[in-house]
């Protein structure tokens, strides 16, 4: 068994393709496949994150990687979702380039509800933070990807 001594810095996720995919159309639903898992770890855990880190490993193995820092820290899926859609939408508008790896981290802790600057009218976002809740509620005692959002990997194999 081996048990680490120090905290983890980030929580991340990634996949490796069998074959190059060059198209944004094919790689958003991975991508947010991947981050609904980072953030239900995130959220077992009891963890928010300021920092998103997009990974990359070209057709070639080179790596790249892209991140943002958020202005407070967050574990909502769709929140990450967005700025992680944006990272890889800007790379990949950028370079013409085929991707054999992609991933998908959060890191700069906090722990939930620490330093969190309270929004006057954050309805939404505690709307959003309940809807995961419960989505990894059912995910944990179903077990997997019981529910997930419609633009997962998952459905896009069924399309």
């Amino acid at each position: 068994q081996v048990e680490s001594e120090r905290k983890a810095k980030s929580i991340s996720h990634e996949t490796t393709f069998s074959y190059d995919i060059n198209q944004v159309e094919v790689l958003e639903p991975i991508l947010l496949n991947l981050t609904e898992s980072v953030t239900s770890r995130l959220r077992s855990h009891g963890l928010t994150g300021k920092t998103i880190h997009l990974k990359l490993r070209l057709d070639d193995f080179s790596r790249v990687s892209r991140s943002v820092t958020l202005n407070e820290p967050t574990d909502n899926t769709s929140f990450i979702w967005q700025h992680a859609k944006q990272l890889l939408r800007r790379y990949m508008s950028e370079q013409c380039v085929a991707l054999r790896l992609i991933g998908i981290g959060v890191g700069g802790f906090t722990q939930e509800g620490e330093d969190a600057q309270h929004d006057l009218f954050g309805q939404a976002k505690y709307t959003a933070n309940r809807v995961d809740k419960v989505t990894d509620q059912i995910n944990q005692r179903y077990g997997g990807k019981t529910i997930h959002r419609a633009r997962t990997e998952s459905n896009n194999k069924q399309s």
